[in-house]
């Protein structure tokens, strides 16, 4: 059972899973915030390099390009509000990198059951203004507010984090299991298995991800395509535009030109 709603800025989905499994939870990553209210659940998730216990009543904010994926899928009915919408809508000194977690406030829980009547109650071109205006709310109070209790995290195994930190501190370096193994004393397949089974996906997988939203951020800040390709350890444009192309389905010459046409 659910809903789901994609407007200009933002796509608003409900859902409710009376039997979860993994295979309904996968793995994924965007240019977008992301806010995940969970109502009724419980499970593990997995967010960059901690592992998160979900909870009744718990509020995610991720940061776009941030790596998340479950861990454990719930064991009892899982209900829960997703929003992700484009970072263009906040002010850039309201927007941040962190990851919240934290219990939500009665005030917060309400606000996505208003957010739901106006999806439900006015056109398009009106719910998405108020909802808009909404989705602020929960966003401002959640990351700087002082109300909702802070919940805490784990490290995913230490393997796991060393490499994670390593790939994250070295965009600039053409990584390749064997490269990041020697630099971690440890064989490539020990490696492989370990990263495969904590994040669901496979290290050079993880590396292009992140490697992609950094290409975002510095064609974002006006640096010469060719210097980013070559700041992000690619020998050649070509294999980097190639990459790029295949990740965000549009050239790096047209990021920006999108990003505009949206404004």
């Amino acid at each position: 059972m659910g809903k789901s709603i994609k407007l200009k800025n933002f796509n608003f989905f409900y859902y409710v899973t009376q039997k979860p499994s993994l295979d309904l939870f996968k793995e994924h990553h965007h240019s977008d915030y992301e806010i995940l209210y969970v109502r009724n659940g419980d499970g593990v998730y997995i967010v960059e390099d901690k592992e998160y216990l979900i909870w009744e009543n718990s509020i995610f904010i991720i940061p776009p390009g941030k790596y998340h994926t479950f861990k454990k899928s719930p064991c009892v009915a899982y209900e829960r509000y997703v929003i992700n919408f484009d970072p263009n809508i906040l002010p850039q000194n309201l927007r941040h990198d962190l990851i919240i977690y934290k219990k939500a406030t009665k005030v917060c829980s309400e606000l996505f059951q208003k957010i739901d009547e106006y999806l439900d109650h006015y056109p398009f071109d009106i719910s998405e203004i108020l909802t808009e205006s909404l989705i602020k709310e929960i966003f401002i109070t959640t990351s700087f507010g002082e109300d909702g209790e802070a919940l805490t995290s784990t490290n995913t195994p230490d393997i796991v984090q060393k490499a994670i930190f390593y790939i994250t501190n070295n965009l600039d370096k053409p990584i390749t299991i064997e490269s990041l193994a020697n630099e971690l004393f440890i064989s490539p397949s020990r490696l492989t298995h370990a990263f495969q089974k904590t994040m669901h996906t496979g290290i050079i997988t993880y590396a292009r991800i992140k490697k992609m939203y950094k290409a975002q951020e510095l064609i974002k800040s006006g640096l010469p395509l060719g210097e980013v390709a070559f700041s992000l350890g690619y020998t050649d444009y070509p294999t980097f535009f190639k990459t790029y192309k295949s990740f965000f389905a549009h050239s790096p010459s047209q990021y920006n030109k999108r990003k505009e046409g949206q404004n």
